[in-house]
């Protein structure tokens, strides 16, 4: 944003009540050990991936299970 850019650049003057906010907000993030962020991360990730891959392969099978199911019906009329 072209207001912010100014304000980096010191041509806009900053609001000091935001500047606390923010000040606060980041004091009051808890202090986490990188290497369980870290793993804990991972593991959600690798959590969320799974989830992803199962839901891939369900979507498969529905699509092959219906083509299946179509030619059987059409193979079965004709």
């Amino acid at each position: 944003c072209i207001r912010d850019r100014r304000r980096v650049h010191g041509e806009v003057k900053g609001d000091k009540q935001v500047g606390r906010h923010l000040w606060e907000a980041v004091c009051c993030a808890p202090d986490v050990d990188p290497a369980h962020f870290e793993k804990t991360f991972n593991d959600s990730l690798q959590d969320t991936l799974l989830l992803v891959y199962l839901a891939k392969l369900v979507k498969a099978q529905l699509h092959v299970t219906e083509k299946l199911n179509n030619s059987l019906t059409s193979s079965f009329f004709n």
